[in-house]
């Protein structure tokens, strides 16, 4: 008990001289801090970055493609690109596919979305499941209809998403059933360099 009194005895000492250093700085470090603050959120608001406190549950209306779609959540619509994956190209096999898996399993179903971020289109970026159930993003590497994103894809969750892939790839389904499966992202690369050849 006595050391209890000592400690809190400091404790109440080194909190009045605090109190006081504060109180005669204070109009100097509320201007500090409003500027370091301002400065914080205008980093983070160019960057799209969302927090994940703005996970919400959203009901999904529209299947877009592969992985885009759209979700309603109260009064608010969103476009939603799926994190961390891409699914090919329209003119690309399986393409079709991964759009009627989408549309098969997630239309009109009650989602949680995790935002991410924003993209350059406006789109939010996030991972969509049903609550409680693998997220779609996973599904779709899972049944060989997508490929892992690593240049988009840099959260924790990602390294599990790397190895679904790869158990996709070996067991050579959908997009891995091919010799020579192209990305999407040098598909389009590709594209746009025979149209200017």
């Amino acid at each position: 008990m006595v050391y209890l009194a000592k400690i809190h005895a400091k404790e109440k000492t080194t909190s009045t001289r605090h109190s006081l250093a504060y109180t005669s700085h204070a109009p100097e470090m509320r201007k500090t801090l409003y500027k370091t603050t301002v400065t914080f959120l205008l980093l983070h608001l160019s960057a799209g970055v969302v927090f994940a406190k703005d996970l919400f549950q959203a009901n999904v209306t529209r299947i877009i493609d592969g992985d885009s779609l759209v979700v309603q959540a109260k009064d608010r619509r969103y476009e939603i690109r799926l994190y961390g994956i891409d699914t090919p190209e329209y003119d690309q096999p399986y393409a079709g596919k991964a759009r009627r898996y989408l549309k098969s399993s997630f239309l009109h179903k009650r989602v949680t979305v995790t935002p991410i971020e924003y993209d350059k289109y406006g789109r939010l970026v996030a991972i969509v499941g049903e609550p409680g159930m693998k997220p779609v993003n996973a599904l779709l590497l899972e049944k060989g209809l997508a490929w892992f994103y690593p240049r988009y894809c840099k959260k924790s969750i990602c390294k599990s998403w790397k190895k679904i892939e790869k158990r996709a790839k070996r067991r050579h389904i959908n997009i891995w059933s091919g010799q020579h499966p192209v990305p999407p992202w040098l598909w389009k690369r590709l594209k746009k360099k025979r149209r200017h050849s």
